[in-house]
């Protein structure tokens, strides 16, 4: 897309304006205000909510990151709140894919950064000063759009203080203290691939969220907040997959982040394991899910394709078997109609196809309606 302003024709501190799908420039963006700002939570919220169902507060807490940080690049000579955030939430429930919306809504380059690879600069492994040719390779190059990109540390709580004073920590909080460098704002020397030189970049407008499933917090917490934990003889018990709430930055610190790093980034959401009704809801309301996906490849094969209540209840109570959330209802889905899709595209007279409870479950035939059974049934 040319980065040129749609408005005056500026090539600088342009952003994608998601409603106009076109480059705006600051200035201009300034200029539409009211409503209009795309950068204003609640137009973020509403962007989420077509594709994230439920999870409100983590919802809310990144769309006023976002806003944070809009306003950072439109304003960089202004002192602003810090917008980084963590995300608290088990396996599948959302995290990563809420950070890809956000991106996507705001027109900046991301990158998802699996923290289990990165140790101590100087041993194996691959180094903090990595991170950042990835992000502006990420923008096809654009130094300026790279400096205003979002970094996403997943796994994060895989890197706490491992105890290890004799290899001084190459796995855990060192890596935590080389991340601090780079979220306090920092300027660094990049090799330039125009000119084979180098060129300095900049980190102090990237926007940074750290995620992880942070296992063992959900205890810290309880501990803290029950006063029942006083009693001498009485440990409550408290099963792993219980929701994380109220976390405080003392807890994350408990939990094995440094001070530091938990001071760079103020924002803490937490997100709930995913329920059978909240799987349900995403393969029923949010736009691009696994169901309506097929239901869009139907129809252009001009067969219409519905899911029983019951098939989709079986989709859910799979997903939860497997323990993955959200991120297992493509398999499933993709699993249980493979053949069927590929017998269905030798058969002409098909129109409708209804996946029930027995296909999911036991790889049953669907029920299929044909041409002759649709017109009975019209006449009837």
């Amino acid at each position: 897309m040319d980065k040129e302003c749609c408005f005056c024709g500026r090539k600088e501190q342009t952003i994608l304006h998601k409603e106009l799908n076109a480059m705006v420039c600051i200035n201009c963006m300034l200029q539409l205000g009211g409503e209009n700002d795309p950068f204003l939570p609640h137009n973020i919220i509403s962007y989420l909510d077509r594709f994230v169902i439920g999870q409100e507060q983590a919802k809310r807490i990144v769309a006023l990151s976002l806003f944070n940080h809009s306003r950072r690049v439109m304003f960089p000579d202004k002192l602003l709140p810090i917008s980084h955030a963590f995300m608290i939430g088990p396996p599948g429930s959302g995290k990563t894919f809420i950070v890809e919306k956000l991106a996507e809504y705001a027109g900046l380059p991301c990158i998802i950064v699996d923290m289990n690879q990165y140790t101590r600069a100087g041993y194996i492994g691959k180094n903090i000063e990595e991170i950042i040719p990835l992000l502006i390779e990420k923008a096809g190059g654009d130094f300026e759009a790279a400096e205003r990109g979002i970094i996403y540390l997943d796994e994060i709580d895989k890197k706490v203080y491992s105890g290890d004073n004799f290899n001084g920590d190459i796995n855990g909080e060192t890596v935590q203290q080389e991340l601090l460098t780079m979220i306090n704002g920092t300027t660094m020397p990049i090799a330039y691939w125009g000119n084979g030189g180098n060129r300095d970049f900049n980190t102090r407008r990237i926007l940074f969220v750290a995620a992880g499933a942070f296992k063992g917090l959900n205890e810290i917490v309880e501990k803290r907040t029950d006063t029942r934990s006083g009693i001498i003889g009485f440990k409550p018990f408290i099963e792993e997959e219980e929701e994380i709430k109220g976390i405080s930055p003392k807890d994350l610190i408990e939990f094995g982040m440094t001070k530091e790093f938990v001071g760079r980034i103020p924002n803490i959401a937490t997100l709930d394991e995913l329920t059978l009704d909240s799987l349900c809801s995403i393969l029923t309301s949010a736009e691009e899910s696994d169901a309506i996906k097929f239901k869009n490849l139907y129809d252009t094969m001009g067969i219409e394709l519905e899911f029983a209540p019951e098939a989709l209840n079986a989709i859910a109570q799979k997903a939860i078997k497997l323990g993955t959330g959200a991120r297992a209802l493509n398999g499933i889905v993709q699993t249980a109609l493979r053949d069927i899709t590929i017998e269905l595209t030798l058969q002409r007279d098909v129109t409708k196809c209804i996946i029930t409870e027995g296909v999911i479950k036991n790889g049953e035939k669907p029920l299929l309606l044909k041409r002759r059974q649709q017109a009975q049934m019209a006449r009837a």
